[in-house]
């Protein structure tokens, strides 16, 4: 368990040591989430875009031969992929419950025989809270969105009481997550952001390193798998995280993944 008043150091502060953990021998995985990580935050889903300096930095990497890059998000696969639209990146999305690598798809079987369950279950969220102001359920297929970033501090309680009623804690085959400012309600099986990397990095080939940079609560499952070699990054102040370092905005992003294709380069 992490201390809830620990916070990841500055990367700027450690550049030489994280170089050093990643050399210019190859064999490195670059994870990525996109909300807040590859593209600012906005106010509803259908709003970001993949930063232009991030678009740039991608590419760069994903040209690199010794570095795979990775989009881990909880959007919809086919979102996800239209958004980052950078040839040559692999893809986890619904949290890793959709993923595409080596040009081929795959759904986590046991997610997939939940989807006529949570059709029922988006009906009774849109006439719970879809009517509060600000909400929005967002249907991903595999997983299901509730979205409050727009609604008014007064009614937030009144949107996760009603998800709750909708889908309790009990629930066998359904759970909530929470997110910023977003209720995830996913099949209740045990995968998530992290299971995804380990999955993919296990079906890459030669990766030896990863690198994972994400500012959400779903992030902190991909920090739990890394291991001491490995360098996890928070984007945002980061009390709580695990990660091993943080910067502080997403506009620090680009400029950092720039710094590591400069490093797998030997150019820094």
């Amino acid at each position: 368990m992490v201390d809830a008043e620990r916070r990841p150091p500055r990367i700027d502060d450690h550049l030489e040591t994280v170089a050093s953990s990643l050399g210019t021998d190859g064999g490195l995985f670059v994870g990525l989430d996109f909300d807040g990580t590859l593209s600012p935050i906005a106010s509803t889903p259908d709003e970001p875009e993949l930063a232009a300096a991030c678009r740039d930095a991608l590419a760069a990497l994903v040209a690199h031969p010794g570095v795979t890059v990775g989009v881990v998000s909880g959007r919809a696969l086919a979102d996800l992929k239209e958004r980052v639209g950078v040839e040559g990146v692999v893809y986890a999305g619904n949290h890793g419950l959709e993923l595409e690598h080596r040009g081929e798809t795959e759904v986590h079987p046991a997610a997939a025989t939940h989807r006529p369950h949570l059709r029922e279950v988006r009906r009774e969220l849109e006439g719970r809270v879809g009517d509060v102001r600000g909400c929005e359920v967002e249907d991903k297929d595999l997983t299901l969105s509730v979205h409050y970033r727009r609604t008014p501090p007064a009614l937030v309680e009144n949107v996760r009481d009603g998800v709750r009623d909708v889908v309790p804690e009990d629930d066998p085959d359904l759970r909530v997550n929470e997110g910023k400012a977003v209720l995830e309600v996913r099949p209740a099986i045990d995968w998530d952001k992290g299971s995804a990397i380990l999955y993919l990095v296990e079906h890459l080939e030669g990766v030896r390193r990863i690198v994972y940079v994400g500012d959400d609560v779903t992030d902190e499952d991909a920090f739990d798998v890394l291991d001491d070699e490995d360098v996890g990054v928070h984007v945002g102040p980061g009390h709580g995280s695990a990660a091993d370092y943080r910067v502080d905005s997403q506009d620090e992003v680009a400029p950092f993944l720039s710094w590591v294709a400069d490093v797998v380069d030997g150019s820094s």
